[in-house]
């Protein structure tokens, strides 16, 4: 049949093998007492830089200094990561599985085969090595008592 073209066309989704992702520069959150929920320990992701820009990334989280793995606690402790914006809060008082010192975190984001990844360190802080106990001088009020007086109304 004269004038007639068959062809396939492939349509390639960009983000799949050949996208970009550039790390950004982050802030290490405040350090963290045990407070429980108020304060929560809270760290938030400047976005990485993704082209094309409409690739969207998936983040996730790993601990590479501390223990135990603080990514993702459930139970009287709450620690939870989001996948798609890559923010992470920690609500503890428990000083004695949650150890105080730096914890460093891995955030990577991943785009198809492509990846990248930030660190950021939280630091929980022992909040009793400053407390403070001040004791009077004698623990002791000075009183008078008469055994056997008369009860007054």
């Amino acid at each position: 049949m004269a004038g007639k073209l068959d062809f396939d066309t492939k349509l390639i989704d960009p983000c799949l093998n050949s996208a970009t992702i550039t790390a950004t520069l982050q802030t290490n959150p405040t350090d963290y007492a045990y407070t429980g929920a108020t304060p929560l320990a809270s760290f938030s992701l400047n976005p990485f830089t993704i082209s094309p820009s409409f690739c969207v990334p998936t983040y996730s989280c790993t601990i590479i200094v501390g223990t135990p793995d603080i990514c993702s606690i459930t139970g009287t402790s709450t620690a939870s990561f989001s996948a798609t914006t890559g923010k992470y809060q920690l609500s503890t008082t428990d000083i004695v599985t949650y150890v105080p010192g730096v914890y460093t975190f891995k955030i990577t984001a991943t785009v198809g085969s492509k990846t990248n990844f930030i660190t950021f360190d939280l630091k929980l802080v022992d909040p009793c090595s400053t407390a403070t106990i001040t004791l009077k001088t004698s623990p002791f009020a000075d009183e008078s008592k008469v055994l056997g007086a008369a009860e007054t109304t």
